[in-house]
């Protein structure tokens, strides 16, 4: 037992698995060991096998908590959110105080979009744990959700204050990392990564987020070795695959991503990840059939995803099926009625229909639900250019620029705006600056 939390520490989850089988093998109805291994199966998708290991442990103990959220955990694997919640709370009703219990239900609120109700339910773990870095990391992680990076920077900064020992204060300075790579602060990431690799050079976790940091510097063949490390460690990684895949398709190398993700499908036929990156794939290489049968297919699993039900209503507007499209980003709509993509992307769907006063409504409405956002006023200003209103679109573009001066896209939409008035010089200045 105790060598396979070691193996399991140090990211060597076959070994560990091996050792909770051999655990069980020697006391096979040991709690302890049937949970242990339980956890290790779940890890590695070997779901069935994982339910078999705890029908033992709710035979011996019916409302074992520590079962119900591995239990909670195999139906979250397959998209069952709701048989997942359940037995959180049947967990939580178990033990009130029970540290992981708290922390997945609040992940399944937050996954159905009760965003107030996931804080509030973190916050009462926080009472029960004052100042626990896991805790703080999860808040951390709502407000990445909320589009609050910088809270969540925040979140995450407390978190690394308040660790208790050192893979705690690894694993807060890892999450921190994800959030300034999709800042694009890579230098500030590349700060705190090498020492963390310096400490933990052979971690599975620490290597796969070194890889993604590899691939936003764009050195896409040293991040794809690193994903092939990973998987000559621990073959059955799925995140390595799908970020492998996801690599191999960025240096054009899409016939064996392809094959690496359609593997993955035939082992994983529900998997949103696996169908949405098929589907990304097939769209860009143009065979718009097979990727509207994936972003489909992901819809019947989870109707209301929105990535999936955005994808979708994208591959059929490309292929010139508006009408289709338009209704499937207005089902979308419905689950979403406040989401500024889509509002975006039926506005784009208008532009493209020639729409243009209709694409400004919806350009309008996205800016509405995410000011924060330039997209939606970078589109407004390419609208009213459209529609002639020129003034109006250059009044939009300065603000732009007072915000984010360093956006090539905004510089470039002024020389367009100027070339479209007829002034080729300040034009000409414009494509210079930029």
């Amino acid at each position: 037992m105790e060598l396979g939390k070691i193996y399991r520490e140090v990211g060597e989850r076959h070994n560990a698995l091996l050792s909770f089988e051999k655990a069980k093998e020697l006391k096979p109805n040991h709690l302890g060991a049937r949970l242990q291994l339980a956890s290790e199966q779940i890890y590695l998708d070997r779901l069935e096998e994982s339910k078999q290991n705890l029908d033992v442990v709710f035979a011996i103990k019916p409302k074992n908590p520590h079962a119900l959220i591995q239990l909670g955990t195999i139906y979250r694997k397959q998209e069952n959110r709701e048989k997942a919640m359940d037995c959180f709370q049947l967990a939580l009703e178990s033990e009130p105080t029970h540290f992981w219990a708290n922390i997945n239900l609040a992940v399944e609120l937050q996954h159905a979009g009760l965003l107030v109700e996931a804080e509030q339910q973190l916050q009462t773990a926080l009472k029960h744990y004052p100042n626990d870095s896991r805790i703080l990391i999860r808040l951390g992680n709502l407000e990445k959700v909320r589009g609050d990076k910088q809270q969540a920077l925040n979140w995450f900064n407390q978190a690394g204050d308040c660790s208790s020992n050192p893979n705690q204060l690894r694993d807060t300075k890892l999450a921190k990392i994800q959030v300034l790579l999709e800042l694009n602060r890579l230098d500030e990431a590349v700060e705190d990564i090498e020492p963390i690799l310096e400490q933990w050079p052979e971690n599975l976790q620490v290597k796969l987020i070194f890889a993604n940091l590899l691939k936003k510097q764009l050195d896409w063949s040293k991040a794809a070795e690193l994903y092939r490390e990973i998987l000559l460690i621990e073959p059955e990684n799925l995140n390595a695959k799908l970020q492998l895949a996801q690599t191999l398709r960025e240096m054009g190398e899409a016939e064996e991503a392809i094959a690496i993700l359609e593997n993955l499908r035939h082992i994983f036929p529900d998997d949103l990840r696996v169908l949405l990156s098929l589907g990304h794939i097939y769209r860009e290489q143009k065979d718009r059939l097979k990727a509207i049968e994936c972003f489909k297919k992901a819809l019947s699993v989870d109707p209301t995803h929105l990535r999936a039900n955005l994808s979708l209503g994208l591959a059929l507007k490309e292929a010139e099926l508006f009408d289709e499209a338009e209704q499937q980003l207005q089902t979308a709509l419905k689950h979403h009625p406040q989401n500024w993509e889509i509002f975006l992307k039926l506005g784009e769907l208008e532009q493209k229909r020639h729409g243009l006063e209709d694409a400004l409504g919806y350009f309008q409405q996205a800016r509405e639900y995410h000011p924060d956002s330039f997209e939606p006023s970078l589109k407004i200003a390419q609208t009213l250019s459209n529609l002639n209103q020129l003034d109006g679109a250059e009044t939009e573009l300065n603000q732009l620029l007072e915000k984010y001066p360093d956006e090539n896209r905004i510089i470039m939409q002024l020389a367009y705006l100027e070339r479209q008035r007829g002034r080729r010089e300040e034009a000409l200045n414009w494509f210079r600056n930029c």
